[in-house]
């Protein structure tokens, strides 16, 4: 089986991207847009922290997506009801045998 037939969770890509109008502090406003593709989404760490009148849970997801599936550092992606905000630039990955890309990985956070 090969991989694109792995990817079977749908997943929603929000892009955000800066406007051509600021806010009342001069920054951009940003714009988004929706993409819908398929995925496959595992978690790879979870960690809970005490700080003093509360606790602060952390989870970092591995998210795959098809080859050419255009993805950034800025970008949300929502896989059924989990939110994740990608974390840093993505990575086409290449099969070394075939010299072929064979999907896109992307490490994020849970957004809270």
């Amino acid at each position: 089986m090969s991989l694109a037939g792995l990817l079977d969770q749908s997943c929603t890509i929000t892009t955000r991207t800066d406007a051509a109008t600021k806010d009342r502090y001069g920054n951009p406003d940003q714009t988004e847009a929706t993409t819908t593709t398929v995925c496959y989404a595992e978690q790879r760490t979870r960690t809970e922290t005490s700080k003093g009148d509360g606790e602060v849970q952390r989870e970092e997801w591995l998210v795959m997506l098809p080859v050419g599936t255009t993805v950034n550092g800025l970008d949300k992606i929502t896989v059924g009801s989990l939110a994740l905000e990608v974390v840093g630039p993505p990575w086409t990955v290449r099969n070394p045998r075939t010299q072929s890309e064979s999907h896109v990985e992307c490490t994020c956070r849970k957004a809270a």
